[in-house]
């Protein structure tokens, strides 16, 4: 306990050994979850990054990356998106991926019509996108949309 009868709180764990985030289980057990303070580090981690690099990378500080890092403040919602699309577009390139979420969630054409990664032709990184129609509805805020994603195939397999 902390001083004041305050809990210490408790820090989340960076990736497993070797530096590489478990399969199906990554984006709920590592912390990729919007609004976790410590997603810049696990996704810099990943990607082999020192924090000046990663602060580079998204366009902030190194000090910001740290703050972070450190929860000392929220990662915002912009560069959390940022690090997700280049840690997904690392993977999906390391796979060499052609993944189409319009057939891997069996979109019906009128749902395809109206999704943005549909007119993107980047069914790859639909999960990276406010305004996809996951469900048969267009989806929320980011926060919202990504804990749909998160039990979505075409991420799981992005995220393996």
């Amino acid at each position: 306990m902390k001083k004041g009868g305050q809990k210490k709180k408790k820090t989340a764990k960076g990736p497993a050994k070797g530096g590489h985030l478990k399969a199906v289980a990554l984006p709920k057990q590592h912390g990729l979850v919007p609004g976790t303070r410590f997603i810049c580090k696990i996704v810099r981690q990943e990607m082999g990054m020192t924090q000046t690099e990663m602060a580079s990378l998204l366009g902030v500080s190194k000090k910001a990356i740290q703050s972070y890092e450190q929860r000392w403040r929220s990662t915002p919602v912009n560069i959390e998106r940022l690090a997700l699309l280049y840690l997904g577009c690392l993977r999906l390139s390391l796979k060499g991926s052609n993944l189409q979420c319009w057939k891997e969630t069996g979109c019906s054409r009128e749902n395809r019509e109206k999704c943005i990664a549909w007119k993107l032709k980047r069914g790859d990184i639909c999960w990276m996108f406010t305004g996809t129609y996951c469900e048969g509805k267009k989806e929320g805020n980011w926060k919202q949309k990504f804990n749909m994603c998160r039990k979505c195939p075409v991420l799981t397999r992005v995220f393996e």
